[in-house]
């Protein structure tokens, strides 16, 4: 397939004006604003999966009226019409924040991608809950120990216990709903000829630079600005499942066989899902999960149903916002602003068929981020002994996750 590059330029062309009393020259100030862009794509193939970059821009410019006096004679002295904002910056970059997502970063998305998807998963593993469950009262029986150490094993039972529990349970509470769902999915698994796509979030962030202000105007007037910049992205994927060949899903005859495989694929009661209970049920296994995403290549790759995947798409959609307000601290009093600065830069990706080809490596995200710093500190409080009465070192910290 041929591929092609196009782009647009909507912007359009602002003036104002500036007067010298009493019979100046006027001078003409001029801006442009509106939209532009460019798309990356390929010609043909309609009906399939294509990669995809667009790139859209959008500014508009504040703009100052008013009229100086002079405050001894009350002569006129200038006279602005629509003058537009002189402060004028190349459009916020996504990339700068976010920046290409390299083969590594495809990879563990990918990987997420068929775990949060894959129709043979349960959406709630009672097995795994009642385990759970039964592990709950030893976890807290060590308490007392001290208020430090009692609050690094409240947040981690907290962030492994509690929390995992409490999600359970709502998904309880919608298991009708749950088993109306999977009933849906099988369905379109046995009769559709494209089988099952199924897309779901993966993540989300949103990113902020320093607030600043900027000079605004300095040639017709003095005028001073509030500029925020916001970054955000989102990215998301869709996933093919096709049922495997001599597949057999029951049919609608069957009605009662068809919704107890729907109602035990829901709960986590199959012979599948007993290997990531025993995982999940494992000491420990928490942690490896935590760095190394273990569970999720067990969801991606182990499925209740007789299943493969196909066609993954990741996509993304990263933003750069810009916003200049005018502000009249310090500016001329006399000088009257119009609206506000905007621009944005919107970046559209898909990545088609990505395909996942080293799942047990961490290959793009750090072992170690700052969400993983807290969990480190309560291992080390609740192991404190092991490093004598002073504070431990970073390094002692590493050993210390290192040898767990």
């Amino acid at each position: 397939m041929p591929s092609r590059s196009r782009s647009f330029d909507d912007r359009i062309t602002i003036s104002g004006s500036r007067t010298d009393a009493p019979s100046g020259p006027v001078y003409i100030r001029n801006a442009r604003e509106g939209e532009w862009g460019t798309c990356d794509d390929f010609v043909g193939n309609r009906l399939g999966i294509n990669n995809l970059n667009i790139y859209r821009y959008q500014d508009r410019w504040c703009a100052f009226s008013g009229r100086w006096y002079n405050s001894v004679t009350g002569a006129l002295i200038r006279t602005l019409e629509k003058v537009p904002c002189e402060y004028r910056i190349a459009p916020p970059l996504p990339e700068t924040k976010f920046p290409s997502m390299s083969f590594g970063e495809l990879d563990n998305l990918a990987t997420e991608a068929k775990a949060k998807t894959n129709p043979g998963v349960p959406s709630i593993s009672i097995p795994q809950f009642v385990g759970e469950l039964r592990d709950l009262p030893g976890l807290v029986e060590g308490w007392g120990r001290g208020l430090i150490r009692d609050v690094a094993a409240g947040h981690l039972v907290w962030q492994w216990v509690f929390r995992p529990m409490m999600r359970d349970f709502w998904k309880l509470v919608g298991f009708a709903k749950a088993v109306e769902e999977r009933l849906r999915w099988l369905r379109k698994l046995r009769d559709g000829k494209k089988g099952l796509r199924r897309r779901v979030t993966l993540r989300k962030r949103v990113l902020t630079d320093p607030t600043t202000k900027p000079l605004l105007m300095s040639l017709d007037c003095w005028y001073y600005g509030t500029m925020t910049t916001v970054y955000t992205e989102k990215v998301w994927a869709s996933v093919q499942w096709k049922l495997l060949p001599g597949a057999v899903i029951p049919s609608e005859k069957d009605i009662g066989g068809l919704k107890r495989l729907a109602e035990n694929l829901t709960r986590g009661f199959s012979s599948y899902e007993a290997l990531s209970t025993g995982w999940e049920l494992l000491p420990w296994s928490w942690l490896a999960d935590w760095y190394l995403g273990l569970g999720t290549v067990l969801q991606a790759n182990n499925s209740s149903l007789p299943v493969t995947s196909s066609n993954i798409c990741v996509m993304r959609t990263s933003r750069g916002i810009r916003t200049m307000t005018p502000n009249s601290n310090g500016s001329d009093a006399w000088a009257v602003p119009y609206g506000r600065c905007e621009q944005m830069t919107t970046r559209k990706e898909r990545r088609a068929n990505v395909v996942p080809v080293i799942p047990f490596i961490p290959t793009a995200l750090p072992l170690v981020d700052p969400k993983k710093w807290p969990v480190i500190a309560d291992l080390v409080v609740l192991r404190a002994p092991k490093f004598g009465p002073s504070y431990p070192t970073r390094k002692q910290v590493v050993d210390f996750v290192k040898e767990e």
